[in-house]
């Protein structure tokens, strides 16, 4: 018989622990002897190289279509939201433009409301009106809106029966 046959058929457990050892080292040379001898296909290689290459491209795609996918979904919010803020920022721009050129024109009547009264050739005492003073109480003293607006609309004829003692002469002015 081979040595090799005979080793395989001693019982490791009936041994001192020394020749266990022995044993056990001889054991593992032959295997080594035996996986050296063996010689794996260069196919059977290959075909495992580009089975994991597959693998690993199949996961890189797959996590590259869902960062795409992911950028796509924010690159298309983001490109919303600065649209929106552009027409915001545009209605605004415009908004002030327009208050702008009605302040000015607010500002250009009361100026020459101002003008008018200061030149007027009858000498008035507006500040001591009795008729203005009850109604600046008056309007101090209203709750509502609409009673407000009476007192402003009788406010108003006053100012414009002092200025123009003339019929016939209109010094509105409308924004």
């Amino acid at each position: 018989m081979d040595s090799k046959n005979i080793s395989s058929l001693v019982d490791p457990y009936s041994m001192p622990d020394r020749e266990l050892e022995r044993y056990l080292i001889d054991q593992g040379k032959a295997e080594l002897e035996l996986v050296n001898q063996l010689e794996t296909p260069v196919g059977s290689w290959q075909e495992i190289e580009s089975n994991l290459l597959k693998v690993e491209t199949g996961v890189k795609s797959e996590y590259q279509q869902v960062k795409t996918k992911n950028i796509t979904a924010w690159s298309k919010m983001l490109t919303i939201a600065a649209s929106v803020s552009f027409i915001l920022v545009g209605l605004l721009s415009w908004q002030n433009y327009k208050l702008q050129s009605q302040l000015k024109s607010v500002l250009v009547a009361n100026y020459l409301f101002e003008e008018q009264f200061s030149k007027s050739s009858r000498t008035t005492y507006v500040g001591f009106s009795s008729e203005l003073v009850n109604l600046e109480k008056e309007l101090q003293s209203a709750k509502n809106t609409e009673e407000k607006l009476n007192i402003l609309i009788k406010r108003k004829a006053i100012f414009e029966k002092q200025l123009n003692p003339k019929k016939g002469v209109s010094n509105e002015f409308s924004i």
